[in-house]
């Protein structure tokens, strides 16, 4: 007895450190920065020795014990709050942590006043980890396996890419040898089911498991900087998508996702009912992708709006809202007063996540109904979004935006107002984070467009949308079944080289790469059009109908100055809106805009082959690296397939050997196995073990299952009684009465538990 209860306190020190040691990484990738946990790790390791020591040899009693532990923490208290390193420490520790929450959200939040930080508090953070664990381990083990799999989820949840996944995969790895142990262990009983050589195997396997996930994480991966896990996205945006379709109305537009590109599918169903007191052709913004990944367009990731959020507060407080630029730009220029278009919008059928509105926007009525999502969109609130939403809006801005921002440039651009600080301002922050190009997609593109000259730090806006424009005429063909970008495969390079073909969100795409490859900053868009034909003829206040082909994706650049302004780059679309006078289309002749001869003092420096060597050899490395960790986290996959299954054909050993026992030719044994089996079930199901005569438990019985089942155990009592101290052999009445009464009481246990209940009684081999 005094070994198990020695195994048992290994478990739970053992586990309790892991616990900690989890909450440790979690807690260094989360500040990310680089802090050396070691001494933390080497005070949580000393008291899971010092707690082993003590409880397993059972030193002091119980309460005892854990009021040396409640004045330890509490002198840890003391010195957190009293002792000024340490509280400089702690306050640092919390300040990098409301830090990551805020990347992880967007939201700032404000930080404790403090300078510096110090190390002292690691050897405190030790001792509140190993606490934290120690409170966890102390709770039933349901309640506890239910922690650790929030825990996990949270972890990776909220986007924490902890080096491989590293706190959230200490968690797991946890949460799954925990699992397996707690089959096996009940220290409120003091019992193992297994002797000391299995104990000391299975403490090895864990350790091994642990380390090669410490050295996986520690050594083989370089920190991260907010970096999401791939596979964990996509799960993520299954759910999100589930969620929002639920919440707000399917959306006919993919949102940016390429698993969604492979088939158009609008139909005629009127999505949006739009009243205009001056009906005009208009571009109604609703997604807009900011960055571009394997999977698709992403809005803006939190962690820069969190970088950015002094810059969007001085703006919102000069009034400077970048959905609503064009119109200040224009007022700038030409100082025009004339009356705003007031619109009416009804979501019929569309998606009722935006607030769909256009580039011109004055103002929204009712800005309780609209969320404005930085520089980016307008989200509806509500539980549902808003159905119904007005707006007011100014002349359409697309035949004349040339001239607008030429004349601002040439005019006002040097002035020191208000707006145009501000537009200085926001204007870096788009070309630092709206022209983002992967070297990949880059050579790519080079290896279709050569070299260009510049303007300033992009080429000409005129030339660039005119070769872009020529080349997706002349070399993509419109087809609005283009089928799906094959796994692995780069979705741009899947377009240009692979189908060259597509819809208007594959043209919307690739064209915004290539704007982003001429300097130009440029984001995806999707939204509605309200065409030509749509208000032609129309009076004021009339109703506009727009069917679900009207939804539509396009691109959006930021011309200097004025702001952004939508680029119509699918040619079949390219009569549908107005557009400005330099869009030229070029079927058959390449245009001469562009010139593509080199000239040293004004064109964009394209990688050198020893750079594209350099490229290649990250990208072959990246791959090795990816090839090592595939190979670790398999054969952690397989430890634990094989400890579950090994755990299954114990199991199936002991149920043949307990049945043997049972059906055993000598009835003493067979009657004196099903009691005992009987008694574990018993207990299990929560009889409690009484000292003195056995015949005191017919009362527990009889309160809990029922009178006849007092009555029925006694008898079993008695038969058992008379098997195992009477020197004669048991009738086989005798033994079918305790046989059947084993069955009765398993089928009425069974008959009440859940199905995790059920699950947890077959692996203790219950």
């Amino acid at each position: 007895m005094k070994n198990n209860h020695q195994n048992i306190k290994a478990f739970e020190s053992i586990l309790v450190f892991m616990f900690s040691l989890s909450l440790l990484f979690i807690a260094q990738n989360m500040i990310n920065t680089q802090l050396h946990i070691w001494p933390a790790v080497a005070v949580s390791l000393f008291m899971g020795f010092f707690s082993y020591i003590i409880e397993s040899k059972t030193l002091i009693n119980k309460s005892r014990l854990y009021a040396v532990y409640g004045v330890l923490f509490l002198l840890i208290l003391v010195l957190i709050f009293f002792v000024n390193p340490v509280k400089t420490g702690f306050l640092y520790f919390l300040n990098q942590i409301l830090i990551y929450m805020g990347k992880c959200t967007g939201n700032y939040i404000h930080l404790f006043d403090v300078v510096g930080q110090s190390n002292l508090f690691l050897f405190i953070l030790g001792f509140l980890t190993w606490f934290t664990g120690k409170i966890v381990f102390e709770i039933k083990s349901r309640s506890l396996l239910i922690i650790l799999f929030i825990m996990f989820i949270i972890t990776l949840g909220v986007g924490i890419e902890l080096n491989l996944l590293a706190g959230g995969f200490y968690v797991l790895v946890l949460f799954f040898i925990y699992v397996w142990l707690d089959f096996f262990c009940e220290s409120k009983r003091e019992k193992v089911y297994f002797d000391g050589k299995a104990v000391g195997g299975w403490l090895l396997m864990a350790s091994i498991v642990f380390m090669m996930t410490t050295a996986t994480i520690t050594y083989l991966v370089p920190p991260l900087n907010f970096e999401r896990d791939k596979g964990l996205g996509k799960v993520k945006n299954a759910i999100t998508t589930t969620y929002d379709r639920l919440r707000f109305g399917n959306n006919v537009l993919p949102e940016g996702d390429f698993s969604k590109m492979d088939k158009m599918q609008r139909t005629d169903e009127t999505a949006i009912e739009v009243v205009m007191s001056d009906p005009q052709s208009m571009f109604l913004r609703g997604f807009v992708g900011s960055q571009y990944t394997s999977s698709g367009w992403e809005t803006q990731p939190a962690d820069i709006y969190y970088d950015h959020y002094g810059l969007f507060y001085w703006l919102h407080q000069d009034n400077f809202t970048p959905l609503k630029q064009l119109d200040q730009a224009r007022r700038i220029v030409q100082g025009d007063n004339s009356e705003p278009i007031n619109v009416k919008v009804n979501l019929k059928n569309a998606c009722r996540k935006y607030a769909y509105a256009p580039y011109e926007l004055i103002s929204m009525e009712g800005k309780n109904q609209v969320q404005y999502k930085a520089d980016e969109t307008m989200l509806s609130k509500g539980a549902g979004g808003q159905k119904y939403y007005n707006f007011s809006t100014g002349n359409s801005i697309m035949k004349d935006y040339l001239q607008i921002a030429q004349t601002y440039l040439e005019e006002h651009s040097q002035n020191d107002t208000t707006y145009e600080n501000d537009e200085a301002h926001y204007n870096q922050y788009v070309y630092d984070t709206c022209t983002a190009l992967s070297d990949k997609d880059k050579l790519l593109l080079q290896s279709h467009f050569g070299e260009f000259e510049t303007q300033a730090n992009h080429a000409p806006y005129t030339g660039a949308k005119n070769k872009i424009l020529s080349y997706l005429s002349q070399n993509i063909t419109y087809q609005e079944n283009p089928g799906k970008c094959p796994a692995g495969r780069e979705f741009l390079q899947f377009i240009l080289e692979d189908s060259a073909s597509g819809y208007d969100v594959h043209y919307a795409t690739a064209a915004t790469l290539m704007f982003r490859y001429y300097g130009i900053p440029a984001r995806y868009v999707e939204g509605y059009l309200v065409t030509l034909d749509d208000v032609k003829d129309k009076e004021g206040y009339s109703v506009i109908p727009l069917p679900e082909k009207n939804a539509h994706a396009w691109v959006e650049i930021y011309q200097d100055g004025l702001g952004w302004v939508p680029v119509e780059v699918t040619p079949s679309y390219l009569d549908k809106t107005e557009q400005p006078s330099d869009i030229v289309i070029a079927q058959k002749q390449e245009p001469n805009i562009i010139s593509t001869s080199y000239q040293e003092s004004n064109i964009t420096q394209l990688e050198s082959p020893e750079q594209q060597e350099e490229i290649k050899k990250r990208e072959k490395d990246k791959r090795l690296l990816q090839i090592i960790i595939s190979i670790v986290v398999a054969s952690i996959l397989l430890i634990l397939l094989f400890l579950f299954a090994r755990t299954i054909y114990r199991l199936y050993k002991h149920r043949k050997e307990k049945l043997a026992m049972f059906n055993d030719g000598d009835r003493k044994i067979a009657i004196r196995s099903l009691f005992i089996d009987t008694m574990n079930l018993l207990y299990y199901d929560g009889i409690p073990k009484m000292g003195g005569s056995m015949y005191k438990q017919s009362k527990n019985l009889s309160e809990k299952y029922g009178e006849t089942y007092g009555e029925q155990y006694e008898k079993t009592l008695d038969n058992t009684q008379k098997a195992i101290f009477s020197d004669l052999k048991p009738e086989e009445r005798e033994y079918n009465q305790v046989y059947e009464f084993m069955n009765n009481i398993r089928n009425t246990i069974i008959k009440n538990k859940s199905l995790y209940e059920k699950a947890v009684m077959f692996f203790k081999g219950i």
